[in-house]
């Protein structure tokens, strides 16, 4: 598999996120050669982290951000977001405008080498997104978390993964699915 230099990999810096360029590269890496699932994009940032490398990217979002940060855009995101993607000419990301555990549904069992979960942090619905990413992965897949310094994103995450991440950057943490 050819390296993120060799693919011509960047950091989106432009574009508005909190992922680090640390956060970033890890993600890229974990996403390299594989089909992705992301929960929660925002405007793009991790979205085109991953895309430049992935095999593909199924972006999930409602658009409408969380309404306790103060950062929550009128109107939402999407339409940022897919200015972004268009700069990077990222023909290989498929955005799913809703809310992530209704638009999992749809989706195909087992169809995800790496789902990227980064939606809202509370306790709910980071369990509820696992969940359903859980049932998207195939066998010896990677769940990643960004935001892993949320007591609450940890609490999901453990609760339902029975275990401590696999690999932590910055704070994004991933585990490997052992068996399905």
């Amino acid at each position: 598999m050819m390296t993120l230099d060799e693919l011509g990999w960047r950091f989106p810096d432009e574009v508005h996120g909190w992922l680090t360029v640390f956060e970033g590269r890890q993600l890229a890496e974990l996403a390299n050669g594989k089909a992705c699932l992301e929960i929660g994009g925002f405007k793009g940032r991790s979205t085109i982290c991953m895309a430049q490398v992935a095999l593909s990217v199924d972006s999930v979002d409602d658009f409408l951000g969380d309404p306790s940060q103060p950062d929550v855009v009128p109107g939402g995101t999407q339409d940022e977001m897919l200015a972004n993607l268009k700069r990077y000419s990222l023909p290989r990301v498929t955005v799913h405008v809703g809310k992530s555990s209704e638009l999992a549904k749809t989706l195909p069992e087992s169809s995800f080498d790496l789902a990227f979960i980064d939606g809202l942090h509370d306790v709910k619905s980071v369990w509820t997104d696992t969940q359903a990413c859980l049932r998207l992965l195939k066998s010896g897949g990677v769940i990643a978390f960004h935001d892993w310094c949320y007591i609450t994103v940890r609490e999901a995450a453990k609760r339902l993964l029975g275990r401590d991440p696999d690999g932590i950057v910055g704070s994004l943490a991933w585990f490997t699915i052992r068996e399905k």
